[in-house]
């Protein structure tokens, strides 16, 4: 398994690509030989990143599970709070996550930051999916 933990490891083209957005770099290491690939659909946070692969690796270490729920894991962990004891998250890149909005949808309500939980919104642990081999 290689894991892609930078930005847009998983995405490519732009706009209106039909698809072949997320053949990123994960799917050209994939056509590589890598029988799995964990990588991200949008920029992320250096700080939520690493508390999020070091559980996902401190997880999966165990091998009691399979990749994919290891993945799962690590990122009920982030939604549920644990292991950020005094970690302090970026609160600019939880409001411009926010921020984004669908046009003609209702304005939603700002979304504020749980201290006890500081990577519990989803563009903190959401973006890392897992290609291929998923045991």
């Amino acid at each position: 398994m290689l894991t892609l933990s930078a930005c847009d490891t998983a995405s490519g083209g732009g706009r209106n690509e039909r698809g072949s957005e997320v053949e990123g770099l994960g799917a050209a290491v994939q056509l590589a030989g890598a029988r799995a690939v964990l990588a991200t659909l949008w920029p992320v946070a250096d700080q939520s990143t690493a508390t999020l692969m070091q559980r996902f690796y401190a997880i999966r270490s165990q091998d009691t599970m399979s990749t994919a729920l290891a993945i799962q894991q690590a990122q009920l962990e982030m939604l549920q709070g644990k292991g950020a004891a005094g970690v302090q998250a970026n609160s600019q890149i939880a409001a411009k996550a926010e921020q984004a909005q669908v046009a003609g949808l209702p304005r939603l309500r700002p979304y504020q930051a749980d201290p006890d939980k500081p990577f519990a919104h989803p563009y903190f642990w959401a973006p890392f999916i897992l290609m291929g081999n998923w045991l």
